[in-house]
């Protein structure tokens, strides 16, 4: 209670005649509200703020789901072992091979090339032949330079994509093919 007595020092004369803290043991003696008094506007101006009738405003809690068929908050979910897969059928995952690696890496570095020459071209064809002309309002040269941005742009990813797939696909032929492969047992 010496706790409260600094910090409601101000409040606790109008929370005493609101009846929330009639409870309360305190030093304060209770004074009634005279109309010329100098704090009885304020404290006719703090209950009509603040609706004391409904008491304290709490958040909501979450409510638990008591159903037998719902899942447990409490406890964690059973998971079922490796061994029992409800898909027999379904092959495990297999770890990759040097040679498929490199395989994937030989098909990714063609594509490569593939994207690069294809880009190179098209490149070419636009600036010899821009497919914009007569646009009102001079626009003519800033539409072609836009169509060749866009196709050097979207080209370049591309090469890009699959070169640096087909890096990785060679990085990770090394990393297998240099690793002692484990007894089997």
């Amino acid at each position: 209670m010496a706790l409260l007595k600094p910090c409601l020092s101000a409040r606790l004369p109008i929370l005493i005649r609101s009846g929330i803290c009639s409870g309360l043991e305190s030093g304060f003696r209770r004074r009634r509200l005279h109309s010329g008094s100098s704090w009885s506007a304020a404290a006719r101006a703090a209950m009509e703020d603040f609706e004391f009738g409904e008491g304290p405003l709490e958040p909501i809690r979450p409510k638990f789901n008591r159903s037998p068929y719902a899942p447990s908050q409490l406890e964690p979910e059973k998971t079922t072992p490796a061994s029992s897969d409800p898909r027999p059928n379904r092959r495990r995952f297999r770890k990759p091979t040097p040679l498929q690696a490199m395989v994937g890496a030989v098909v990714g570095g063609g594509w490569t090339v593939i994207a690069f020459q294809v880009t190179q071209k098209a490149y070419n064809h636009l600036q010899q032949h821009p497919p914009a002309h007569d646009l009102p309002l001079g626009l003519t040269a800033d539409v072609n330079q836009l169509l060749l941005t866009m196709v050097a742009g979207f080209g370049g990813l591309a090469v890009c994509m699959f070169g640096v797939s087909s890096l990785g696909l060679t990085l990770l032929c090394i990393k297998l093919g240099s690793t002692p492969k484990p007894p089997l047992i």
